[in-house]
């Protein structure tokens, strides 16, 4: 489930980059628009194509801003995704179910796991029987 996070955000970015081409090809052809309206003897024209640029300029930087930020998150995400299963010892420990999940909670978070796929643990093992806690829990960490 991680590297499709992953993969959904770098396609995001891929498509945020493939805008932010083809507008900076649409602000280099207006500004050339705009100085041919100029020569033209076009002024008001020109001026109000030039602010109707600059609000396309922000929004722009918003793109930017936007692509940096997924960018960031994808390679955050990336990282995260590296981190190994911790291991947890359950032969010769208590047998409670509760004991299970607790111990399992901590184990990710010590390994350094985020709190929402410690909350994504707990949900997961605590939706079904006893057998589902074991199920789920050797499927987060390394059980001996």
């Amino acid at each position: 489930m991680e590297n499709l996070k992953y993969e959904n955000l770098a396609l995001a970015v891929e498509a945020l980059n493939t805008v932010l081409v083809e507008q900076a090809l649409l602000r280099a052809r207006t500004r050339t628009e705009i100085a041919g309206m100029r020569a033209n003897g076009l002024h008001g024209a020109a001026e109000r194509t030039m602010k109707v640029l600059k609000e396309i300029e922000g929004k722009f930087s918003a793109f930017l801003a936007a692509r940096d930020e997924i960018s960031l998150l994808a390679s955050v995400r990336s990282m995260k995704t590296n981190i190994k299963k911790p291991k947890l010892k359950l032969v010769g420990e208590d047998g409670n179910a509760f004991s299970i999940i607790s111990r399992t909670r901590t184990a990710l978070r010590r390994a350094g796991y985020e709190e929402d796929h410690v909350d994504k643990y707990v949900q997961e093992a605590t939706s079904g029987d006893y057998d589902n806690v074991l199920i789920v829990t050797m499927r987060y960490v390394d059980v001996s």
